[in-house]
């Protein structure tokens, strides 16, 4: 295995900094950008090696923010995946979230995600590219994985982080001939038991996933009146990502966005068809329900419903109790297919 060598060379700043910027595309197939704090005085050296299918690299750099941005639409086949771990602090931001990442702490990335990171000292960086396939065989859906920052205080991310330095160390040796492709294997298996370990996603139907699913459900139901409750803002909440309460919550039977809606327009057809409400007004039940669009709101309830909000108010104050319910008229579609979650 032999190991690919870059270093700084006395020159323009716009020249080296275009240099680096063709070798960090080169190395990690994806168009990462460096934006040195300094370029005239900017320096880097890399060294990169194949492993079987995997790409092994270090990145020794001064202080600088790294910016991925790939084409839209580029990234339609399968992605290339980045496990690193940093010697120094990193702030990383990416779409839909941002965090702290620590000595030591190990990450995966991807080549699809618009990512910034930024170091406010110089730094070296281990990491290990891995194809979307390969990765697929330990995480059935890496993307879930992505931006999720494994700290290297706890005993299976620490496991991995150590590996993946060890990897470097092996090869810096020339010992890694033999061993290269096994360690990078059980370098995923442990990561992605670290990953399920921090996430309690323990596998598909297990009861690990279903205590999540209720527990998502029991937030989102307490604060399903609050006109800012989102995915997202349910995600921080509970201390876990976006991607990974929606896929958790859909394998349950219904996505997590369609059962905030559909309890929201229950509730309003509650308190439409009650007599002690049919003081207020149509658009105060709205957004006492969390509706900031009143537009938006009857277009909704037709749609679920079957029937405009204010004619099912009329046919309740006329006396209309049970053909009133709109899922039992024959004004009503049929009824939609839902999961067993908050019912």
């Amino acid at each position: 295995m032999e190991v690919k060598r870059f270093a700084s060379e006395p020159g323009a700043p716009a020249k080296t900094l275009a240099y680096w910027n063709s070798v960090v595309r080169d190395v990690f197939y994806s168009p990462w950008e460096l934006r040195p704090r300094a370029p005239d005085t900017f320096s880097m050296t890399m060294e990169a090696l194949a492993i079987d299918d995997f790409r092994l690299s270090r990145a020794t750099l001064g202080q600088a923010q790294i910016v991925n941005t790939p084409e839209p639409g580029k990234h339609r086949g399968d992605l290339i995946y980045y496990l690193q771990v940093a010697s120094s602090g990193q702030h990383v931001v990416w779409d839909g979230g941002e965090c702290f990442m620590r000595p030591g702490d190990i990450m995966l990335l991807n080549s699809a995600m618009r990512c910034s990171s930024v170091t406010e000292e110089d730094y070296t960086t281990v990491a290990l590219t891995i194809p979307g396939d390969i990765l697929r065989q330990y995480l059935p859906d890496p993307r879930l994985a992505v931006g999720q920052r494994l700290p290297r205080t706890e005993g299976l991310s620490r496991a991995a982080s150590q590996l993946l330095l060890s990897l470097w160390e092996l090869s810096d040796a020339g010992a890694l001939t033999d061993l290269g492709g096994k360690l990078s294997h059980n370098l995923l298996e442990i990561f992605a038991s670290s990953w399920f370990a921090n996430s309690g996603a323990l596998g598909p139907g297990t009861a690990a996933k279903r205590a999540r699913a209720a527990q998502i459900s029991s937030y989102t139901d307490q604060h399903i009146r609050d006109s800012d409750l989102t995915v997202a803002s349910i995600a921080a909440a509970l201390g876990l990502s976006s991607r990974y309460i929606q896929t958790i919550f859909k394998e349950q039977g219904e996505p997590l966005r369609s059962y905030i809606r559909r309890k929201r327009l229950d509730g309003c057809r509650t308190e439409l068809m009650d007599p002690s409400c049919r003081d207020r007004s149509i658009t105060t039940i709205a957004y006492d329900w969390g509706f900031n669009s009143t537009g938006h709101f009857p277009r909704l309830f037709r749609e679920e419903f079957g029937i405009a909000p204010g004619y099912l108010r009329k046919q309740a104050a006329q006396g209309w109790r049970k053909d009133c319910d709109p899922r039992s008229s024959q004004q009503a579609r049929p009824e939609k297919t839902r999961g067993a979650v908050g019912r």
